[in-house]
């Protein structure tokens, strides 16, 4: 199966009217439109889907993603480290792009955006999942010999391309307590409200 994610969660959430979220973070006034899977939610274009996963506010929307990912001092970051300035807010994305952005109480600790075998972005230190995920890659004999044969010219980056993946999947685990590729993850039975 191909993953396609669009995620933002915010930790030690006690905000509780997710309704006045989109307007509060500055995208406007959206009303709800219907509940959805939080799967469906990552393949709608417009507006935004918001719900909770235990103390966790789960945000999907592509447009916020790569605006947090993307531009340091974005309104919509801005406006989020007030709202949740003791808070791990996590940008998680995979698909066409990889990308992650870990911000722990108002600081960016780690932003890293990868397309078409090219970083974007390379900011902070590494995580302990991406060291992970690098150690597991460059030790797995089948894969690297497997890209060795087919992108000889491309080799670090076919690497960092996949351990960018993998390094997505992993940070899943810290937020939905396993990693949403598993079998028998709850991730998929989590439901959000569509606002748009």
């Amino acid at each position: 199966m191909s993953w396609k994610i669009y995620l933002i969660v915010i930790t030690n959430a006690v905000y509780s009217n997710l309704a006045e979220l989109p307007e509060k973070i500055g995208i406007g006034h959206l009303n709800s439109k219907k509940e959805v899977s939080i799967m469906e939610a990552q393949y709608i274009d417009k507006g935004m889907s918001i719900g909770k996963f235990e103390e966790k506010i789960i945000i999907v929307s592509s447009p916020l993603v790569f605006d947090l990912l993307e531009k340091k001092d974005s309104e919509v970051r801005k406006k989020l480290l007030q709202l949740f300035p003791k808070s791990e807010i996590a940008v998680l994305t995979t698909g066409y792009v990889n990308g992650y952005s870990i911000i722990k109480d108002g600081i960016t600790l780690r932003t890293y955006v990868e397309a078409d075998l090219k970083s974007f972005v390379n900011y902070g230190q590494k995580l302990a999942e991406e060291i992970e995920a690098y150690n597991e890659i460059s030790s797995d004999k089948d894969l690297m010999e497997m890209i060795k044969e087919e992108s000889p010219e491309d080799l670090e980056a076919v690497i960092n391309a996949n351990v960018g993946e993998a390094t997505v999947f992993k940070l899943t685990k810290r937020y939905f307590n396993q990693r949403i590729d598993e079998d028998g993850s709850a991730f998929d039975k989590i439901t959000l409200t569509h606002y748009e």
